[in-house]
């Protein structure tokens, strides 16, 4: 009787021949397709920080000279003995703001008004004809005046960019987000952002940032003393879309961005919106005039597929699979062989 030990032990060590290499060949496969896959995403999140990374330091320096525009206007203010329209408008269009500062939407001298200071102060715009009778006689407070407010805070020299109408005449007071900045700004003597806020006319998203002005043309030392002699504040007014669309440029449109506020639900802005979830993505926190802002960036499907390319990893996986077929293909054809040639 014939023995068929050595061909079955044969066999045996053929079949696990051909799982050791079968699984070796997947294990390379897989370790090769995320070495690519691992190395592109390298490359993207690199250029994405680059982007990102860009965009976040030209929103900080651009309000950073906003912020000096304010104390610039704070300087003129202190340096001009008997202020008023024609002095304010004229000091703002020869330093050309809006040309300068792109995004500001107005700038205002807001002055604060104790309510039994009311007649006086309208008796005092209705006398300021330095640009004509018209500013003086189309000055109307609105909303209306709330008669149980300890103060109101009305802006009294507006001018605004190109196109837009001035809120003269406007009582900051008259909604919580301006009255709590303003009040933070008094007690700091330094700039305070209102945060998230609909612009007066147009309802757009925007925000204000205030710095106060006080008696004496200097910042008292103490927190009552700022409360006792602060006159008024000096107001930059920003249109979201106008201050943040301008960085757009540098995310290339596959790049999402949007700005928030951290204390506050309303979202300042928004560009290039994905619904899906991205394979990259990052949180920048900056501090504007005493809030915390979140610029949240996040990578697009156009993006991801500038960059992770997909048919560079399914080639690698295909050349692998391929190898293991062949390989475990030429095992048992050699064994094949054996088998015939031994007998």
């Amino acid at each position: 009787m014939k023995n068929n030990a050595p061909s079955r032990h044969r066999q045996q060590l053929t079949d696990v021949i051909s799982a050791l290499l079968i699984i070796l060949s997947v294990l390379l496969t897989f370790f090769g397709w995320q070495y690519v896959k691992n190395d592109q995403l390298s490359d993207a999140q690199t250029r994405f920080n680059e982007i990102t990374i860009q965009t976040t330091d030209q929103i900080v320096k651009r309000l950073s000279h906003y912020n000096d525009a304010l104390y610039s206007l704070r300087a003129y203010f202190y340096s001009v003995d008997d202020i008023n329209n024609a002095r304010w408008q004229t000091f703002t269009e020869n330093q050309r703001t809006f040309d300068i500062y792109p995004g500001v939407a107005a700038l205002a001298y807001v002055e604060q008004v104790e309510p039994e200071q009311l007649d006086e102060f309208l008796a005092s715009v209705r006398s300021d004809t330095s640009t004509g009778d018209e500013y003086a006689e189309n000055f109307e407070i609105f909303p209306e005046l709330n008669s149980t407010a300890d103060t109101y805070n009305i802006a009294r020299y507006v001018s605004v960019s190109s196109g837009r109408t001035p809120a003269t005449g406007f009582n900051l007071s008259s909604e919580p987000a301006r009255t709590t900045a303003l009040n933070n700004a008094t007690v700091t003597g330094t700039t305070a952002n209102s945060g998230p806020v609909a612009l007066v006319h147009s309802k757009d998203p925007g925000f204000q940032i205030y710095l106060p002005i006080y008696e004496n043309t200097t910042t008292p030392e103490t927190t009552t003393a700022r409360k006792q002699l602060i006159v008024g504040h000096v107001a930059a007014v920003f249109n979201a879309q106008d201050l943040f669309g301008r960085f757009t440029a540098y995310l290339d449109q596959e790049i999402s961005l949007t700005v928030s506020d951290i204390n506050s639900d309303p979202q300042l802005y928004q560009v290039n919106p994905q619904n899906d979830e991205p394979k990259i993505d990052t949180i920048d926190t900056i501090e504007v005039a005493g809030r915390n802002w979140q610029l949240i960036y996040k990578s697009s499907p156009e993006f991801e597929q500038n960059y992770l390319d997909a048919s560079q990893q399914l080639t690698v996986a295909a050349v692998g699979s391929a190898f293991t077929v062949l390989t475990v293909y030429f095992v048992r054809d050699r064994y094949r062989r054996h088998l015939r040639d031994s007998h």
